[in-house]
């Protein structure tokens, strides 16, 4: 986790698993967030930079 890079995904039936299993074994997990099918690109894309915009490092 170099990059500590934050995953975007619709999978997060096999992406939640994929985290937990970090965290137990003591790996980073910079962060995972679900993304409906639904929703717009747009929208998305805007909600994505505020979630940038007003997180803090370390959050």
């Amino acid at each position: 986790m170099q990059n500590r890079r934050v995953v975007l995904t619709h999978g997060v039936a096999t992406m939640i698993t994929f985290a937990y299993e970090r965290l137990q074994a003591g790996l980073a997990m910079p962060g995972l967030f679900e993304i409906g099918r639904r929703v717009w690109v747009g929208l998305a894309i805007a909600e994505i930079l505020l979630l940038d915009e007003c997180s803090l490092e370390g959050e």
